[in-house]
């Protein structure tokens, strides 16, 4: 299911498409329901479809700690890290680097 969103930035009327769609992917398990839903952009959802939950995970927040590095968010910074430090620490996805 697509949601069509429509809000102002700087007085400018935009559109962002979301789309309905499973956590857990149907070919993982995963059932069509309320629990197991989600609210992705289209972007995101291609990407999740393509890679396992986790490695999505952890490629955005990877994502989020460059941004963090590059704003000079030092509050950012630490939380991104303490967080793919969990993935670290559990051997979660080791073939994505940081």
């Amino acid at each position: 299911m697509v949601i069509d969103v429509l809000y102002v930035d700087g007085g400018e009327m935009k559109e962002w498409n979301f789309m309905w769609t499973t956590s857990r992917q149907k070919d993982l398990g995963g059932k069509a329901t309320y629990e197991n839903g989600q609210t992705l952009c289209a972007q995101h959802n291609f990407l999740k479809k393509n890679l396992k939950q986790t490695e999505m995970g952890k490629k955005l927040l990877i994502r989020l700690y460059e941004l963090s590095q590059t704003k000079r968010d030092k509050k950012l910074m630490e939380f991104t890290t303490e967080i793919l430090a969990v993935f670290e620490k559990n051997n979660i996805d080791d073939q994505i680097k940081w």
